[in-house]
């Protein structure tokens, strides 16, 4: 006879809800907007350096040239940003994310499984076991004063 704890029993079923919750967040659309935001603020600060560089490389240094790179930068990446989103988006529909995620965690062993669970719900397992604990505890205490009182 072989016992089971109830992680590796339901191991596939964790999987699949746990494939289900990553993607419709990772997805989302708040999640897709604050993607956008961040790659886009993160894009114009790398193409301002680089614009920068090359023109202080090529050209002498005036008061304006950070301004300079500011609005070149700018303009790359408003030219640029909407071909990468719709390239990104395509990509995205070509990948079914439920299924990877679901596969991978289905790869995992137990062991792994079981740590990805406790990091996710170990506190509030830990709560639940010591009010679980409290609430014996003045019951069982309940109980005897009742029994003594009846007896």
């Amino acid at each position: 006879v072989c016992i089971q704890g109830v992680i590796p029993a339901r191991k596939d079923a964790i999987a699949s809800r746990l494939a289900d919750v990553a993607s419709s967040h990772i997805l989302s659309e708040e999640a897709r907007k604050r993607f956008s935001g961040l790659f886009r603020e993160r894009l114009r600060e790398a193409i301002t350096g680089v614009v920068l560089d090359n023109l202080l490389r090529h050209a002498p240094r005036t008061p304006f040239t950070g301004k300079l790179a500011s609005v070149i930068a700018d303009a790359i990446v408003d030219a640029v940003t909407p071909r990468i989103f719709r390239l990104y988006e395509e990509a995205m529909s070509r990948i079914d994310l439920r299924e990877v995620v679901e596969g991978e965690l289905r790869r995992l062993s137990t062991e792994d499984v079981e740590e990805i669970f406790y990091k996710l719900a170990g506190r509030e397992l830990r709560f639940i076991e010591l009010a679980g604990l409290a609430l014996g505890s003045i019951i069982g205490l309940v109980e005897g004063v009742l029994i003594l009182a009846l007896a």
